[in-house]
């Protein structure tokens, strides 16, 4: 027993012991290393402005990425102008980056040193996803560019096999490192990292003068500079390389350093590497500053949970915005909209310093006019064009007459037929129908005009005459019938309403009297309409609609479908007391003056005006399908 209690106890000091002398896996975050490697602008479609991107870095006290950040952590400035954070993204493991590798193959990178070098180089490229571009600088008496950027991983993946230490050569780092920043200057937006590879410091064979005609410092004005912004990461093998150079060099341009003391940990030093590219964060937001070079600074306030210390670290990177390019938007007319005789083009043109000498305006194809100022407007006569959807596009040249940039756009064109056109007093068609009775046709042609016309008046005094209360469709409101309108008054209890006419091109229909009789009533300029209107060219085809429901009468417009499947609403609108008529019907209210189009006016005239102590004054429309609206007492 006592022998059993002694193992006992021998084992858990055995095991406290070993507890003790292993490192903690759930130890504090000591400290946090904000990095940002890379900043591009681009410029926001038909906006002046920039969406920028700043990837970066935030990494443990051992250099091991922090993850599960948020755009609360962090504060952003340009130009120290504080800036509101658009969105804080994780990179997902393998997204692109253009990766230029520098290995150092001077007489000291012999035997295991090279061959894991060569190894650890190639596993790191062949990581790099689809899009990523990749390249490789050795450096030796001399820097060499074995392998310019490249989409083929396979021939740099065969260069970096076919590495030679040269027995006795020196160490040009600095040229290499150059040579490789220089390589990025042509490559196109995106994340980009030149990674080092040395053992050694700059240094001429059996000398310790420099072997590079470039120093450090050109490295970091290259890197650093707007147009060839990059991060350069270093490892430096061993205990013969000059460490603060290294990290200078890293830390000045956005990347970031190790130090494996043996070939053996270059292992792990690229595998913490590749970490770090593959963790980053991207951060963007909206900058409408003008073209050039900016500072950007990011602060990071981190806490691990809520016991945890607070802890901060910031960095600052400059870049470069791009010129604004040119864009084209084609503010009138909209989409899609149905014109009539003649249409207004408006072009806007942003421009961030490109000078536009004109602007074309191109009708189905072929140029229609010109304008070489701003503003930019061309009034289009459809006349010669058929009914149907029209193609319109605008393009915008420079002062050595290339094309900057277009937009394009289509309408409807809705064509008056010869009828509409002479009853509308168009000078053209009736010259048209007047050479037609000159050749013989002619009185045949106003002949069938006039017998058109008057068929058409006869419909309208039938259908005004005719709108009475349907006996089936009125019996939600327990009405037996009704007569047509009288001249004055409202004597038959069936009609819910009557529409006076006070405006109209037709002479003839200014002070008719229509009874709302039906449940709908429908009002346009075709034959088929209850209330028609058939010398209004302004008011639609088929125009607007009035709805009988228990608590009143309601006026919608009609929407109809195109030949291309699109729903249009009247060209020319439809207003109540001044106010346009949107999407939902509105309630009519005794006296309401309801314009169809431009001209074409309506009194509404209730058949059963509110008493004194119930009246009420309509402040908005009410629909089925919309809050109940405010609704207040008259004094």
């Amino acid at each position: 027993m006592k022998h059993m209690v002694l193992s006992k106890l021998a084992l858990s000091i055995a095991v406290l012991a070993l507890v003790a002398g292993s490192p903690m896996s759930g130890a504090a975050v000591q400290s946090v290393d904000l990095v940002i490697h890379y900043v591009e602008g681009v410029p926001v479609q038909d906006q002046n402005a920039y969406d920028v991107s700043a990837y970066l870095s935030v990494v443990d006290e051992n250099g091991d990425p922090i993850e599960e950040l948020e755009v609360e952590d962090f504060l952003v400035t340009e130009d120290a102008k504080a800036m509101m954070v658009a969105s804080l993204d994780s990179l997902e493991a393998g997204a692109p980056i253009h990766v230029g590798m520098v290995i150092d193959a001077s007489h000291s990178m012999t035997g295991d040193k090279i061959t894991t070098a060569r190894k650890e180089a190639s596993r790191l490229i062949a990581d790099q996803g689809d899009g990523a571009l990749a390249g490789l600088v050795t450096f030796g008496d001399e820097a060499v560019m074995a392998s310019d950027f490249t989409p083929n991983h396979a021939d740099v993946l065969a260069e970096i096999a076919n590495i030679e230490v040269e027995e006795g050569a020196g160490s040009c780092l600095y040229d290499g490192i150059y040579e490789a920043v220089k390589m990025t200057a042509l490559l196109p937006p995106g994340r980009r990292a030149v990674i080092v590879l040395t053992d050694g410091e700059d240094e001429k064979r059996n000398s310790d003068d420099p072997c590079s005609a470039h120093t450090s410092d050109d490295i970091i004005n290259l890197a650093s500079s707007a147009g060839t912004l990059t991060p350069i990461f270093t490892i430096g093998l061993g205990t013969r390389v000059d460490e603060d150079d290294l990290k200078r060099i890293s830390a000045m341009t956005g990347g970031l350093f190790s130090n494996p003391e043996t070939y053996e940990e270059l292992d792990e030093a690229f595998s913490q590497l590749s970490d770090q590219l593959n963790m980053q964060y991207v951060l963007h937001y909206v900058s409408t500053a003008s073209a050039g070079a900016h500072t950007l600074a990011v602060k990071l306030t981190y806490k691990e949970d809520d016991d945890a210390d607070e802890l901060q670290d910031n960095d600052t990177r400059q870049f470069l915005l791009p010129v604004m390019p040119v864009f084209v938007k084609i503010a009138a007319p909209p989409e899609g909209q149905v014109v009539r005789e003649r249409v207004t083009i408006e072009a806007v043109i942003v421009s961030g310093g490109d000078e536009v000498s004109r602007v074309d305006f191109i009708v189905n194809d072929a140029v229609a006019g010109s304008s070489a100022s701003a503003p930019y407007l061309y009034e289009l006569d459809l006349a010669p064009y058929p009914e149907g959807i029209l193609s319109i596009s605008v393009i915008a040249y420079g002062g050595d007459g290339a094309e900057l940039a277009s937009a394009a756009t289509t309408i409807t064109v809705e064509v008056l037929t010869l009828y509409e056109k002479v009853l509308a007093g168009d000078l053209q068609a009736v010259r048209q129908v007047s050479i037609w009775a000159g050749i013989g046709g002619g009185v045949v042609a106003i002949l069938l005009i006039i017998l058109g016309i008057s068929m058409a008046r006869r419909r309208r005094k039938a259908r005004a005459q005719a709108q009475v209360w349907d006996s089936t469709d009125t019996l939600a409101f327990g009405i037996p019938g009704t007569h047509p309108a009288p001249a004055g008054g409202v004597p038959n209890p069936a009609a819910r309403g009557i529409l006076v006419v006070e405006k109209s091109d037709d002479a003839d229909m200014i002070g008719q009297r229509f009874e709302i009789a039906n449940e709908v009533t429908n009002l346009g300029r075709s034959a088929d309409n209850d209330v028609m209107f058939p010398k209004d060219t302004p008011v639609s085809r088929r125009h607007a609609q009035i709805t009988a429901r228990a608590d009143g009468l309601y006026l919608g417009e009609v929407e109809t479908i195109d030949e291309g499947g699109q729903a249009r609403r009247p060209t020319y609108g439809t207003f109540v007391n001044g106010k346009k008529l949107e999407q939902a019907p509105v309630l009519l209210m005794n006296g309401d003056a309801i314009k169809l189009g431009d001209r074409t006016v309506l009194r509404f005239e209730a058949s059963q005006p509110p008493t004194p102590a119930d009246e009420k004054t309509y402040l908005g429309p009410v629909s089925d399908d919309m809050e109940t609206r405010l609704i207040a007492k008259k004094k």
